[in-house]
This record gives structure tokens, C-alpha cells and sequence, in this order.
């Protein structure tokens, strides 16, 4: 058997918020400086708000398992170039589905009911999804079973789905309201594309920052530049920022909820039990 030190070098974490119990159960040791010798690790737990860069490898001769704490993808190499290089990949997709999906309905709410001067319905809307993954595939059917509503979608690649494809362009157009499920490889929607739209459209944006930067969009909407669009984003933002333009951002809480969390935990248990008892 390893002894306890030995163990713990070899399943490391980097910038994660795990839980305590989470902790506890894996022995997982935190790192934050990537300048120390990891020679020994073969489990990284890595955070999927910083990039891990492909030559990063270079520093874990014996990685076997990375496991990006996140659902997004964009901030770290494809799972084909682990798998190419005999390491297994996991990541979270899937896990913050329900979560994101049920704040993102509260999000649209929140938008046609301050629409002005009257409030809207959600009712029978025709809402545009930019990126068709785990997370805006359920918005969409949470969306057509409970609200009768007509789904429309923008992909970097074709569905077969029943949901009608629209360019970018046409989307903004079309629908009455967007929401932006989409990570940073989906084309972005820029505030010249808006600028075109002519009648009221809400947006509710649930991706990262680099999808669609938030911040020049509120800007331009607070300047009255776009005089047509309201909008909420989830992201991470600056105190001074949502404090300068709070009816604009929420905490980034979508994918905090008490079963998520506690999925997150079960899903990283489950995938390094076999280091666990080795």
C-alpha cells in the first residue's frame, strides 16, 4: 500500500471548488502554481475557468485521468488529444443540465415581465437557442412542453432535431426571444447584429464572457444604442460592473443548486475510485 503522502501527490487538484466532503473522500491534494514537479500525478482535477494549454502535458509524464471540473469545453484541448495520448478524459457535461435550464426559464420570465409599457407572456414565444447542447436542448423542451413555445436554433453544425436552423443574422430577426448556450467556438453576437433588429428582443445569456462579451453590450444598451434589446447574463463580473449595471447581471448562480452540487461530487467520486483504492 501507498502511504498517505505519496497517494495524494498523485491526484491533484488545481483552482477547483470542491466540496469538503468531496475533498475528504479523494485525498486530493491542491495545487496552484504549475512551476512544481509533478512527475508523480496521474489524476488532475483541473478548473475549467483557466486554460490548460497543450504543452502543459509536458509538466505530467504519468497523467493518466484529467477531469476538467466544468461542462464547457473551450478552455482546455478536445478530448481526442488526451485520448491520443493514452489519457482518459471527463468532464461535467450533463451534470448542471437541469440546474442552468430552470434558472434560465427564470431568466426569461424576468425579461418579458419588465418588458414596457405593458409585460409580456413567455406563452407561445418564439425563442431563438444559439448553441445546441445538453443545457439548451432542455431549455428548449421545458420551453415547448410547458409554454407551447416554437424553438428555433443556431449550431456550428446541423441538428436533426425538430427545432428549425436559422443564420445567425435570420435568428435575430425572427424570434422574440434569444438564449445564448453556446461555448467560445459558436460565432458571436455582436452588437452590430443587433443594431439591426428593429422591435423588442430579450436575451438571456448563460455563457461564458468570451461567447458574447456582456459588458459592451450593456453599455451600448444603457447609452441607448440599442434601443430594442433587454438582457440578463450570468456570468462572472466585476463588483463595480454589476453594481453600475445590476438590472443587466445576475450572481453567477445558474449551475448552484443543492442536486447539482451534489451530482458534481458523485460524478468526480465515482470516475477516481479506482485510484482511491489502489
Amino acid at each position: 500500500m501507498k502511504d498517505d503522502v505519496q497517494k495524494s501527490r498523485e491526484l491533484l487538484n488545481y483552482k477547483c471548488n470542491l466540496t469538503t466532503t468531496a475533498r475528504q473522500r479523494s485525498g486530493i491534494t491542491d495545487i496552484t502554481d504549475l512551476e512544481e514537479d509533478f512527475s508523480g500525478c496521474r489524476v488532475l482535477v483541473w478548473n475549467g475557468n483557466y486554460t490548460f494549454k497543450e504543452s502543459y502535458l509536458e509538466k505530467f509524464p504519468r497523467l493518466e485521468l484529467f477531469f476538467q471540473w466544468s461542462s464547457a469545453t473551450s478552455m482546455s484541448p478536445k478530448e481526442n488529444f488526451f485520448q491520443e495520448k493514452g489519457i482518459q478524459y471527463k468532464n461535467l457535461k450533463g451534470v448542471y443540465s437541469q440546474s442552468v435550464a430552470e434558472f434560465t426559464i427564470y431568466m426569461l420570465f424576468t425579461l418579458f415581465n419588465r418588458v414596457q409599457p405593458i409585460r409580456e407572456e413567455l406563452f407561445r414565444k418564439k425563442i431563438g437557442i444559439i448553441g445546441w447542447g445538453s443545457i439548451g436542448s432542455r431549455v428548449a423542451e421545458i420551453l415547448e412542453k410547458a409554454f407551447d413555445c416554437e424553438i428555433f436554433y443556431f449550431s456550428r453544425t446541423r441538428k436533426d432535431i425538430s427545432a428549425s436552423y436559422k443564420n445567425l443574422e435570420d435568428l435575430v430577426q425572427e424570434v422574440d426571444g434569444l438564449v445564448i448556450s453556446a461555448d467560445a467556438r459558436e460565432t458571436l453576437l455582436t452588437e452590430g447584429i443587433l443594431q439591426q433588429r428593429m422591435s423588442p428582443l430579450v436575451i438571456a445569456n448563460i455563457s461564458r464572457d468570451i461567447v458574447m462579451p456582456s459588458k459592451p453590450l450593456v453599455e451600448a444598451i444603457a447609452a441607448g444604442k440599442l434601443p430594442y434589446i433587454d438582457f440578463i447574463s450570468d456570468v462572472d463580473a466585476s463588483e463595480e460592473v454589476c453594481e453600475k449595471y445590476a438590472p443587466y447581471y445576475t450572481p453567477h448562480i445558474a449551475y448552484k443548486t443543492k442536486n447539482s452540487i451534489l451530482q458534481k461530487e458523485q460524478v468526480l467520486i465515482e470516475t477516481l475510485k479506482p485510484y482511491l483504492e489502489l
